[in-house]
């Protein structure tokens, strides 16, 4: 199976609000697995995998894989609906914030 993007990885389980533990925990999977996965040194050993953690993660395999670009209309989506607001500098705000918490800045 293809490599996951790092970064898109990251930025997926950032995004959720998931440590690897829980995210590992929710898979089922031992949380060096995720770390392995993160870190590009190995990749989900089956396609159920591949989906359960798209699934988990809200995004799409193209995501995961480096084919399309994160953040994703899934993500800005997902944000506009979670702010609750549609006052645009305040939804500016918003995606600002969660986009500085997904790459840790």
């Amino acid at each position: 199976m293809a490599g996951l993007d790092r970064a898109a990885f990251r930025a997926a389980r950032k995004r959720k609000r998931l440590s690897q533990q829980k995210l590992a925990d929710i898979l089922g999977v031992e949380q060096p697995a995720v770390q392995q996965w993160e870190t590009g040194k190995s990749s989900p050993r089956t396609l159920d995998g591949l989906r359960q953690l798209c699934d988990v993660l809200g995004v799409s395999a193209d995501v995961l894989l480096g084919r399309e670009k994160f953040p994703s209309a899934r993500f800005l989506a997902d944000v506009i609906r979670e702010a609750g607001t549609t006052d645009a500098d305040e939804l500016a705000g918003i995606l600002h914030k969660r986009l500085l918490e997904m790459i840790g800045g």
